[in-house]
């Protein structure tokens, strides 16, 4: 049996890579947008809004998984840019590599 797929409006973002998802109980969408020169940005947008917002972490960010308050992703930090992965708690915007 095929999933029944449906589209979902993200709030106009139109570079998205391949990194997006939902939290577990499907309230939240997360995506990552392209922005030339200025690499990959994550962004979140709550199920029934118009617009998503900026996560507001440094760039490059990949959207990778959630789970309740923290999300995690990689992500390119420090002087030598080395990726690592890192998790967001998203009620303090508290970023831990």
């Amino acid at each position: 049996m095929m999933p029944d797929l449906r589209p979902v409006d993200i709030g106009g973002l139109d570079r998205c890579n391949n990194d997006h998802g939902f939290l577990p109980d499907g309230r939240i969408v997360f995506s990552c947008h392209t922005i030339r020169a200025r690499g990959s940005m994550s962004r979140t947008r709550a199920m029934g809004t118009a617009e998503a917002r900026d996560l507001g972490l440094a760039r490059p960010s990949w959207w990778h998984g959630a789970h309740g308050r923290l999300i995690t992703y990689a992500c390119a930090r420090g002087a030598t840019e080395s990726v690592r992965i890192a998790v967001l708690d998203m009620e303090t915007g508290d970023e831990m590599c």
